[in-house]
């Protein structure tokens, strides 16, 4: 039996031992690490080599043009510089601006050139095509230069022009630094709108190196349209013109019409603001036009013109009153500004008044005077028999001065009464340089009633009486210091009313 089991356990033992349970599955291993690189490879066959290629040709043009641009009415080198050019002394230059000259061109080398060149004075600004032509080769730069104006204008009260029987200041900027003002040189021309009618007027009102004020009057019937300004400065080959073109506008306007015995009012905004005014005779009958402007709160003066409307034929500048004789159909023209004459410039805004009067008069003469038969005093007074008058005199005769003479007018008044006075007005016109003086007397003529203000060279004076009778009136030379023996002459307009 213990034989038999070990022959049982050996067999066991071969056949791998008693049957037991499935064991785990081991663990997967890492990987391995690449092999070496293989050896490289044979060389491959060198290529053919290609046709050789043809030589660049570089195609010519303008690269450049130094300065860029220049000022109207000036002369000024220009460097041109070109890029595959072979430019020779045969090289021409030319603008696509017919308002620019060339003067010289010198070539400096085939790529480069200087052209002298003058921006005329009546060009435009613009930018401008430059062209270089040597035979065949043409070169071309669009838009390259540039004209600019050498002046800037502007209206400092804000106006949009000047216009027709008004006026403007207008400031000049010089944007040209390389040529200031020169004030003992410099002036100033306008060239108005084209047309007939009118002109334009102007004058320097104030001047610095780089600025300019110009005072510009547009008569009434100037043409409308853009006017242009020169200005010179310097002398000889150092004259300098600059001009702005289209630098201002005369702008159309209608004068208000006024009649006899009605006051024209409105209002001046700006020390450049006018009002027109236009009075003219219903007949051809003798009348005495008076002219009174006033403002309430600012100082206003008048310019009287006649019929033509033109500045240059103003019959007076007027700062209380002016009268004159008229005998014609013909229109006058009253133009309403700030004053800046005796008074001085007044605050602005301002309101003004124009009282404007046309009264039919009698015609008279002061009798020629000698020593022996004159108006030199109250009791040779020359009298003034119809009512409403206008007699016309002269201060000073032989070897009497005018500043010293006098002359003595009687005028009668009736119906007056305490409780309804009546008023003798007075009044002097015709030359508007003679300065004189007006003085109501009473029937002795040592009795003063009331004198003028001598405010203006011709006066105004009303005085009430409540007594009937004859009254005297002096003229006289003003000693206020503007009386001028060269302008003498006077009228004396007389009413009682």
């Amino acid at each position: 039996m213990f034989k038999r089991l070990t022959m049982v356990l050996a067999l066991f033992a071969l056949a791998g031992g008693a049957v037991g349970c499935k064991g785990n599955t081991g663990a997967k291993g890492d990987k391995g690490d690449p092999g070496a690189a293989g050896a490289p490879g044979a060389a491959g066959a060198q290529g053919a080599k290609g046709d050789p290629g043809s030589d660049a040709v570089a195609t010519p043009s303008i690269s450049g043009v130094t300065p860029d641009s220049a000022f109207i009415g000036r002369t000024v080198d220009l460097t041109i510089s070109g890029y595959g050019t072979t430019w020779t002394t045969d090289a021409a230059v030319s603008f696509s601006d017919s308002k620019i000259t060339v003067n010289k061109v010198t070539v400096g080398s085939p790529t480069g050139l200087v052209a002298n060149v003058t921006i005329a004075n009546d060009d435009a600004p613009g930018t401008v095509d430059v062209t270089v032509t040597e035979g065949s080769e043409v070169t071309h730069y669009t838009g390259v230069f540039s004209v600019h104006s050498s002046l800037e204008a502007s209206i400092p009260s804000g106006a949009t022009g000047v216009p027709q029987g008004g006026l403007a200041t207008i400031h000049f900027r010089m944007l040209d630094t390389s040529t200031p003002f020169d004030a003992n040189t410099a002036a100033v021309t306008v060239t108005p709108p084209a047309g007939d009618g009118g002109d334009v007027a102007s004058g320097l009102a104030g001047l610095t190196d780089f600025g300019a004020d110009v005072q510009v009057l547009a008569d009434v019937f100037a043409p409308t349209g853009a006017a242009s300004v020169d200005f010179t400065s310097g002398a000889g080959t150092d004259l300098v013109d600059s001009r702005l073109s289209n630098a201002f506008n005369v702008v159309a306007r209608a004068p208000q019409a006024v009649t006899s015995g009605a006051a024209a009012t409105g209002i001046i905004q700006t020390t450049d603001d006018t009002a027109l005014l236009s009075v003219t005779p219903a007949d051809n009958a003798l009348s005495f036009l008076q002219v009174r402007p006033s403002s309430s709160d600012g100082q206003v003066q008048a310019y009287v013109l006649p019929k033509s409307g033109k500045f240059a034929d103003v019959v007076a500048t007027v700062a209380v009153t002016y009268g004159q004789s008229v005998s014609a159909t013909d229109p006058f023209y009253v133009i309403v500004a700030d004053s800046n004459g005796l008074l001085g410039a007044g605050p602005v805004p301002a309101h003004y008044s124009v009282d404007v009067g046309l009264t039919p008069v009698t015609g008279a003469t002061e009798p020629a005077e000698t020593a022996s038969a004159n108006d030199d005093t109250a009791q040779t007074a020359f009298a003034l028999a119809a009512l409403p008058a206008l007699a016309s005199g002269t201060l000073g005769y032989g070897s009497v001065d005018p500043t010293t003479d006098v002359d003595w007018f009687t005028v009668v008044v009736s119906g007056a009464t305490s409780a309804a006075p009546k008023n003798i007005h007075v009044a002097t016109g015709g030359d508007a340089q003679t300065d004189a003086l007006l003085e109501v007397f009473d029937s002795t003529g040592t009795t003063s009633l009331g004198a003028s203000s001598d405010l203006d060279y011709q006066e105004d004076l009303t005085v009430p009486v409540t007594t009937d009778g004859t009254y005297l009136v002096k003229v006289s030379a003003s000693q206020a210091g503007f009386f001028d023996p060269t302008h003498n002459t006077y009228q004396l307009f007389v009413e009682v009313k």
